[in-house]
């Protein structure tokens, strides 16, 4: 599950990249699912490896008889409805 950041970001500059993240990791981690952060640009400092050259990349896991389904998909859907001009926020498709 990868949460792309940067077309918000490009799109509406009032938006930095810290506050955004933060919010939706605590929009997650409300939902019962725990998030491990990791940023590919400073090396050495990660929590986990990143697989995709992203600024940030939000590794998802949960339990299924812990996550409050209702708002993890409530989530999920407002992310999807949240296009720019770059693309979605989310998927796995690398930004050109």
């Amino acid at each position: 599950n990868i949460i792309n950041a940067l077309p918000a970001l490009q799109n509406e500059m009032w938006m930095s990249l810290a506050g955004f993240s933060a919010v939706l990791i605590n929009l997650f981690e409300a939902t019962g699912i725990t998030c491990v952060v990791s940023s590919p640009i400073t090396s050495g400092t990660n929590n986990a490896t990143c697989e995709h050259p992203y600024i940030l990349e939000a590794q998802l896991t949960y339990q299924p008889e812990r996550i409050y389904l209702a708002r993890f998909n409530q989530i999920k859907s407002l992310l999807a409805q949240r296009y720019t001009y770059r693309g979605a926020l989310t998927g796995n498709k690398k930004l050109a």
